[in-house]
């Protein structure tokens, strides 16, 4: 039986629980897993933030560890002929410790991203020859004063400006982490805080943030007002940007992951279920009457101890079905991947692949990408050729239809 979702003071959300899932829990047939490339340490290690796509179906990402430089690296993995092949484009040095969120492209075609203490732009050099040459990293900001954030984390959101918007995980006045902008003026990176966490109301953002048509921000914290989490909204108006707990969470958990956007306005995101050994769910949010209204999609029944349930940010087709990843539940106990398919008003869900800790990999808490012929590619923490979890080098996979 589901829990019951319970309001914060203050919240601008109603709630309706709804019946929305099947009781559906086999693996979906006719899919096939493949781990298409298993990292070594001189390509760094351990990634944490999943993979980017671009035109061409190359994939982009980042590891978190090893590498020439000691603290990770950012790597393209090419489709070719022969098999997947990967060329790792810049090695982070201890310094930039390390690669936390996933990469994307910016308005300009070059790929920007965050590592703990830095955001970071990376492109080709402007004379790169026929054979290969590293790209040029350049770091935007630096976090260097605490009280203004630290531990960047999650994806990086543009404005049609070119502003700059992301979370850090720590930092700011009272140490629960701040919600940024970055903004250019002749060459140079300055950091706006948006809004800083605070006690009781919201504390740690995580997965980023994401824009409405009407220039709000969304996102979700790990601790809220009720205890487990909370979605929030920040509204400008003129410099000064004020937010709202849209909805908090009480014995549902916390979201370890930002929210996304479908393409009627509906958002998505998920808890990870901390607070009940492993439960977790997936939401749907939707405009109603000037606020916003919350439905869960499915619940995840728990793990046989405490475990992580959802991470990362949701994935979703062209058809609006939901891909996603837990850490360390699933048949084996190291994670699994899972879809949520659109079936008569409701939502039916299905397991893609569990992973086993081995040769597969396993803790995959980096976000998904979906490629046009319905293709799912994502990293695991750990795992591959050389050994099974928790300490080995993990893989990036492909699940096909």
């Amino acid at each position: 039986m589901a829990h019951k979702l319970l309001f914060a003071a203050g919240s601008r959300v109603a709630l309706t629980l709804l019946a929305l899932v099947s009781a559906l829990t086999c693996p979906m047939q006719g899919q096939n897993f493949t781990v298409i490339h298993t990292f070594t340490n001189a390509e760094g290690v351990n990634p944490l933030a999943g993979v980017t796509m671009d035109a061409a179906g190359n994939l982009y990402g980042t590891t978190s560890g090893a590498g020439s430089g000691g603290a990770g690296a950012a790597y393209r993995l090419r489709n070719t002929p022969s098999g997947w092949g990967l060329t790792v484009l810049y090695s982070f040095a201890d310094a930039d410790c390390c690669s936390s969120g996933r990469m994307g492209f910016g308005p300009d075609g070059a790929l920007y991203g965050v590592t703990g203490d830095a955001a970071f732009r990376l492109q080709p050099p402007p004379n790169a020859t026929a054979s290969f040459t590293p790209w040029d990293e350049t770091d935007l900001y630096r976090f260097a004063d605490w009280a203004n954030g630290y531990w960047a984390y999650g994806d990086l959101t543009f404005d049609q400006a070119g502003n700059i918007y992301g979370v850090t995980r720590l930092g700011g006045p009272e140490d629960f982490g701040v919600i940024y902008r970055l903004s250019q003026s002749g060459g140079v990176w300055t950091e706006q805080v948006l809004y800083a966490g605070q006690n009781g109301q919201g504390e740690y953002p995580v997965g980023g943030v994401i824009f409405d048509k009407s220039g709000n921000l969304y996102g979700a914290f790990e601790w809220g007002s009720a205890g487990w989490g909370a979605i929030f909204e920040l509204s400008p108006s003129g410099p000064v940007w004020t937010e709202h707990i849209l909805f908090a969470f009480n014995t549902d958990g916390a979201p370890l992951g930002g929210l996304i956007v479908g393409a009627l306005g509906n958002m998505y995101g998920t808890t990870s279920g901390l607070s009940d050994f492993g439960r977790g769910l997936v939401f749907e949010l939707t405009p109603s009457d000037g606020g916003w209204q919350i439905h869960q999609l499915y619940q995840f029944s728990g793990c046989q101890q405490e475990c992580y349930g959802p991470t990362g940010n949701l994935a979703m087709d062209a058809a609006e079905n939901l891909y996603g990843a837990t850490y360390n539940d699933g048949a084996y106990g190291w994670g699994t991947i899972y879809k949520l398919t659109r079936s008569n008003g409701g939502w039916t869900y299905a397991s893609l692949h569990d992973f086993t800790g081995g040769a597969d990999g396993g803790y995959p808490n980096g976000d998904l990408v979906i490629d046009s012929s319905g293709n799912v590619y994502g990293t695991a923490y750990c795992g591959g050729t050389d050994g099974s979890c928790p300490f080995t080098e993990g893989v990036v996979f492909e699940i096909t239809p």
